[in-house]
């Protein structure tokens, strides 16, 4: 196998698992700040790895709902049909009339404070609940960047590769 080959594999794997761990963080800390409803916004996390003129990119792909979680919002209307579906996940088992009334009672709500209401923050293990990825990425920088220890895997791989001719 040519050099180059090893080296953007290389890069690729350590890029891949330096992103997976990021995004593992990440998931925790939408559990800690309160943001699983159905647990589909984490699940929907991908990454994506590209390699061109010698650089390795990776990216880390979330729903665009996710910047709401990450920043808040401003006060505004949002749709009923949005409410009261996270509202089967929220509090499920509530009788249909009693779903309507609390789905237009949190669309009051967003309306005058925006989101994150002041009452939700008591939710958190955090005391907040926004930057779950600003958080995340403090909290995982120092094992993103010794897995991304590209020189000390880099020597480990050649060693391998002296010794298994």
């Amino acid at each position: 196998m040519p050099v180059e080959s090893i080296l953007q594999n290389l890069l690729e794997a350590r890029v891949r698992l330096a992103l997976e761990h990021l995004v593992k963080v990440m998931k925790t800390e939408l559990v800690r700040q309160k943001h699983r409803a159905s647990g589909a916004t984490e699940k929907s996390f991908r990454i994506e790895i590209d390699y061109g003129a010698g650089i390795v990119e990776g990216r880390i792909i979330s729903p665009l709902h996710t910047i709401f979680l990450e920043r808040g919002t401003k006060p505004h209307r949002p749709p009923f049909d949005a409410i009261y579906n996270w509202t089967k996940f929220v509090f499920p088992g509530i009788p249909e009339k009693s779903r309507r009334s609390l789905s237009w009672a949190i669309i009051q709500n967003i309306a005058k404070e925006g989101t994150p209401s002041a009452a939700s923050l008591s939710l958190s293990e955090t005391g907040k609940r926004t930057e779950f990825t600003k958080d995340a990425i403090s909290q995982a920088s120092g094992q993103f960047f010794r897995i991304l220890d590209l020189e000390n895997y880099a020597g480990e791989l050649v060693r391998q590769k002296l010794f298994q001719n």
